[in-house]
């Protein structure tokens, strides 16, 4: 998917480069739906909607190039404490479990 089709929180958020970015993935995922942490140019990072407030989770956040918040699969209180963590250039939402996979490139 190009990058000025990604589902996006707030406009203006940034395009995709063809370097490996660290990418911080927020939402609750069974371990099969999870990818490899290296994935179509991405290091990917999973972080539980539940840990977000903690300091650890929050410095991940916040040095991720990106951050994909999965929004079927994080609690409505959390998406919103998110928004607030994380620069709007920097978020991205995926409403469903298929947009987040066509996003990584492999389709559902």
């Amino acid at each position: 998917m190009p990058a000025e089709n990604l589902p996006q929180c707030e406009p203006g958020a940034s395009q995709l480069a063809s370097e490996l970015q660290t990418i911080a993935i927020v939402g609750t995922l069974q371990r099969v739906n999870m990818p490899p942490q290296e994935h179509a140019g991405y290091r990917l990072l999973h972080v539980s909607p539940m840990d977000i407030k903690n300091e650890q989770a929050s410095q991940i956040l916040q040095a991720a190039d990106q951050v994909w918040l999965l929004t079927y699969a994080t609690p409505l209180p959390m998406q919103r404490w998110l928004r607030q963590l994380v620069p709007q250039d920097n978020l991205f939402c995926f409403a469903t479990y298929q947009e987040y996979m066509n996003n990584l490139g492999q389709g559902v």
